[in-house]
């Protein structure tokens, strides 16, 4: 599930483009902030990409070091580098970890589809790019606010369904594939957003108001009301 559909009100991902280029256009190795994935899908044409563990920037000498024609003599650490080199064609697509460093040339005329994705394996990185704060263009907080309350508001949905089918005497529905992929990630998304709480704290306490609008987003009723409203259904109490 990629959680930015959620990064603004229409429920669409803002940050998928389309890139067009000759034979030979290419980028240089660079790493892209904001704790984002990155998928490539050539449309017409391949593309060649060249990859770099993230954890491997101290091999790369600030990006003076050529991946394609090392030079160990200039750059010997260049050897302990962990690189890969795949071309992507029509109807593949590459799916890049966040903080991958990469390089893309076109091996010939290509049109390709990109966009960044989001799920629960990198959001410890997302959380730490907002603290970071280097990808301003990424709203985060809203990002994370936005997932939160659409999916509790999904599993209120199937709960309140399962109960009326249940007072009619009916079988409670079947979770399917979908309904657990939703539960697994609010639950990681809960405890992110509580880890994001704790930070927002403590920033908060050593100077107030870091950033615009911080008060707005209440984390911590985010991720407790629920359990309040689980309570009050298991002691037989009515709903806030």
């Amino acid at each position: 599930m990629n959680l930015l559909k959620f990064f603004s009100a229409s429920l669409t991902n803002p940050f998928q483009y389309l890139f067009m280029g000759t034979a030979g256009t290419y980028s240089k190795l660079h790493q892209d902030n904001g704790g984002l994935a990155i998928t490539i899908s050539p449309i017409v044409g391949s593309k060649e990409v060249v990859m770099v563990h993230r954890d491997d920037h101290m091999c790369l000498y600030y990006g003076e070091a050529d991946v394609n024609e090392p030079d160990l003599h200039r750059f010997p650490m260049l050897s302990h580098a962990r690189i890969w080199k795949t071309t992507v064609s029509p109807g593949e697509i590459l799916l890049m970890p966040q903080g991958t460093f990469h390089q893309v040339r076109n091996k010939t005329n290509c049109l390709s589809y990109s966009c960044f994705h989001l799920d629960t394996l990198n959001l410890p990185a997302f959380i730490q790019s907002f603290m970071d704060n280097d990808a301003p263009e990424i709203d985060h907080r809203a990002t994370l606010w936005n997932a939160g309350t659409d999916l509790i508001s999904n599993v209120d949905e199937l709960t309140d369904k399962a109960e009326r089918e249940t007072q009619r005497g009916g079988q409670v529905p079947k979770l399917t594939k979908g309904n657990v992929e939703v539960v697994e990630t609010l639950r990681k998304l809960r405890h992110s957003i509580r880890e994001f709480e704790v930070r927002m704290r403590a920033q908060r306490a050593i100077v107030d108001d870091v950033n615009e609008g911080v008060h707005e987003y209440e984390w911590g009723k985010l991720v407790e009301v629920r359990r309040t409203d689980e309570e009050r259904r298991q002691r037989g109490q009515p709903g806030a």
